[in-house]
């Protein structure tokens, strides 16, 4: 599959779906993403709370794999080219907590930041992507649909006063980039105020603010609801 700055219109999009979703915790992200297929296979870290026991519909539909090794991530994309392990959308919760996962294996053999024992240095997040790309590469990939879950990062006190005033996904930035240039829909979902009562919202377009994007057409910000249908409509499902 190749970037989507290599999309030249919606015609061009591959069926295999490439999201990112991220908000608050608890807005409902892993519910609204098993919405998206009908084979669901959720790859859950020990940092997820995924909880489908109140929606039985999304239960029999879906499969939950607790990974605890970044390793079992890469055999899982193999079995799944291979036949072996069958679903027809991916289900990453959490994104941040798989990127954890690599970074802690890759700190045991490369030298760690000696001036800040606890704080990952620079170098260790260049790393982390350069070995992050095959598996990403090879995920997306893949002849399924792929949905990344994210917890929002909000832009810290001292990184807005540096112009830093982007709330995006709480993803390492070089593997953000990564990603983000696989994805054909990335939307920031959190809650809005309408008739006296809170909704849940999806916004797909970028602003000063948030970052987004789509290349399936709707609108700017769309209710939950709205996002499964276009999708699925989309997807023929």
């Amino acid at each position: 599959m190749n970037s989507t700055d290599d999309i030249q219109n919606v015609d061009d999009i591959p069926r295999n779906l490439v999201t990112v979703i991220y908000g608050p915790e608890g807005v409902g992200k892993t519910i609204l993403a098993a919405s998206l297929g009908d084979n669901n296979l959720i790859v859950a870290t020990e940092r997820s709370n995924v909880s489908l026991s109140n929606f039985p519909e999304l239960t029999a539909k879906t499969r939950i794999l607790k990974l605890k090794r970044f390793d079992r991530f890469t055999k899982l994309i193999a079995q799944i080219f291979n036949g072996e392990v069958v679903c027809d959308h991916l289900i990453i919760d959490t994104f941040p907590a798989l990127c954890d996962m690599k970074l802690s294996e890759q700190l045991k053999t490369v030298q760690f930041n000696r001036k800040h024992p606890d704080v990952n240095s620079l170098e260790d997040y260049q790393l982390l992507r350069e070995h992050m790309k095959a598996p990403i590469k090879q995920l997306v990939g893949l002849d399924i649909s792929v949905t990344f879950i994210a917890h929002e990062r909000i832009p810290e006190p001292e990184g807005y006063s540096r112009g830093d005033r982007l709330t995006r996904p709480n993803v390492p930035f070089r593997v953000f980039q990564l990603v983000n240039g696989y994805t054909n829909l990335t939307a920031y979902m959190h809650k809005v105020k309408k008739d006296k009562e809170y909704v849940r919202a999806l916004r797909t377009e970028s602003t000063e603010s948030h970052v987004a994007k789509t290349h399936i057409p709707m609108g700017p910000i769309v209710s939950d609801t709205k996002f499964i249908e276009t999708i699925r409509n989309w997807k023929g499902i």
